[in-house]
């Protein structure tokens, strides 16, 4: 223990910590894919947004027909969904508009 810091310093910055964990067990989306009543745990949140906001690119297609339209919207689709797999459950709620804790 820090001798700078007093008992009571150590024993509120704890607290603090256990009340953020608590609160961030579930998130509340409404959005496409979600279950009825909204309340996802995280896993359950990030697997939901994994597989409703990836998309197939059209990459075949654009192999297939060479066409410089379809195959500048594959990359850009190709660009975004490989920047979304590296999203945290964090990342996810800021991008889809939803918040941790139960829905009401």
């Amino acid at each position: 223990m820090n001798k700078n810091r007093t008992h009571k310093q150590t024993h509120t910055k704890n607290t603090k910590n256990k009340k953020n964990k608590k609160h961030k067990k579930h998130v509340c989306y409404n959005g496409y894919g979600s279950n009825k009543s909204g309340n996802h745990t995280v896993k359950q949140f990030r697997e939901v947004m994994r597989k409703h906001h990836l998309y197939d690119c059209l990459c075949k297609l654009c192999k297939e027909t060479k066409d410089t339209q379809i195959c500048s919207l594959s990359r850009k689709c190709t660009r975004r969904n490989k920047q979304k797999r590296k999203f945290t459950a964090k990342k996810w709620v800021k991008w889809s508009g939803s918040h941790y804790g139960k829905c009401l």
